[in-house]
C-alpha cells in the first residue's frame, strides 16, 4: 500500500437526532391564537452534547422550525394582544468551543433575515474542533439579535437534525 502521507481520522459516523424540542405559546385577550412575546435578552448560547471520542467535526444540519425562531420590531398592542409584530429583523448564528463567542467566531458567523422554516447547514470548517482550546465535548451554538424588545412566536432554538463526524476508539 502507497504512503499517502495522510494521518488517520478515524471513521465517518452520523447521528440523526430525532429529539423534539418543546415551543410555549403564551394566548393572550380571547384565547383564540398565540400572542407573540417580547424575547427580553439580546442572544441566546446553548450546548450540543457529542461522542467523547470525537475527532472531527465535519457537518451540523440544524432546522428552524415552521414556528420557529423569527425575531420582528414589537409594532405594538392589537385589542387582543400586547404585541405584534413588526418588520422582521437579522439574527447571526456562530458556534465555538467553550461557550464564549469571540470576535473572530462572531466575523465568521452567518446572518438570517427569513421566514421560518428552513435547514441550516454548517461545513467543518465554521464548527469547533477537539483541537481548539476549551473544547469539552460540547458545540455551543451562539444565537444574537442585538435588542431585548424584539419579539418572536418560537424560542431562540434551533433544532438539530443531523450531526456528521469522525470518530476514532
Amino acid at each position: 500500500m502507497s504512503d499517502t502521507g495522510q494521518k488517520d481520522k478515524g471513521y465517518p459516523k452520523t447521528d440523526l437526532d430525532d429529539r423534539d424540542f418543546d415551543i410555549v405559546l403564551l394566548y393572550g385577550g380571547s384565547g383564540k391564537f398565540a400572542c407573540i412575546t417580547p424575547l427580553g435578552a439580546t442572544y441566546e448560547v446553548y450546548a450540543i452534547e457529542v461522542p467523547k471520542h470525537l475527532i472531527f467535526n465535519r457537518r451540523l444540519l440544524l432546522q428552524n422550525i415552521t414556528l420557529g425562531f423569527d425575531p420582528h420590531t414589537d409594532a405594538g398592542a392589537d385589542p387582543d394582544c400586547p404585541n405584534t409584530p413588526g418588520s422582521r429583523v437579522p439574527w447571526y448564528l456562530s458556534f465555538s468551543a467553550d461557550g464564549v463567542l469571540t470576535e473572530d467566531e462572531m466575523a465568521q458567523g452567518v446572518e438570517f433575515n427569513q421566514a421560518p422554516p428552513f435547514d441550516i447547514e454548517v461545513q467543518a470548517n465554521s464548527l469547533p474542533q477537539p483541537t481548539d482550546a476549551g473544547w469539552d465535548n460540547k458545540i455551543y451554538v451562539h444565537l444574537y439579535w442585538g435588542n431585548a424588545s424584539y419579539v418572536s412566536y418560537g424560542l431562540p432554538t434551533l433544532q438539530l437534525v443531523k450531526h456528521d463526524y469522525d470518530i476514532k476508539i
